[in-house]
């Protein structure tokens, strides 16, 4: 046996002797607990909003919009829960819509046809912003690796979600007011 080897099986001897597990998670901060909860929960609204959307509307650029945000979000939450499972923190995503996200699903599926388009975009809008907000204060702040190295590798993608909602946004109120 080597010295790296007997040191290390010393070491995790010690740990279980002395009723510590060899493999404890990280307690997580409460900055890490409310950035998985708030980036599991937009995330959710992005895809599941964005669903309502590609269902109600008939404006193609509102359609090209939602699939993009299915499509680009569900691989986020992929990546997310893969960040999680390497986070050692014991947290799992949200897996149920809640409070405002709730609502604001609930006032997309009734919103009639016509303010439907506007109210989708103005909720993509708010959630992105809010989004890019969260996440390039974890990438930045971050106490958690896994989860800070997410945010940060997440955070052009949310970038460019914003700035083409944004553009949606501007051309949906010049055109089609």
């Amino acid at each position: 046996m080597n010295l790296k080897t007997l040191a290390a099986s010393s070491v995790l001897t010690a740990m279980l002797a002395f009723g510590m597990p060899a493999f404890a998670q990280i307690q997580p901060s409460s900055q890490t607990t409310d950035f998985v909860r708030n980036a599991s929960l937009g995330n959710m609204l992005e895809i599941e909003s964005s669903k309502i959307a590609i269902k109600k509307t008939s404006a193609k650029d509102v359609k090209d919009f939602a699939q993009m945000i299915i499509t680009d979000h569900t691989q986020i939450g992929d990546q997310f829960r893969k960040a999680l499972a390497s986070s050692n923190t014991g947290l799992s995503a949200t897996e149920k819509l809640e409070g405002d996200p709730k609502d604001m699903l609930d006032e997309l599926n009734a919103a009639p046809a016509a303010t439907f388009d506007n109210l989708y975009v103005q909720a993509q809008s708010k959630a992105h912003d809010e989004a890019v907000t969260i996440f390039a204060d974890y990438a930045e702040n971050g106490d958690n690796a896994s989860l800070k190295k997410f945010a940060s590798d997440t955070l052009p993608t949310l970038k460019k979600h914003q700035e083409l909602v944004h553009t949606l946004t501007q051309s949906f109120m010049s055109t089609r007011q």
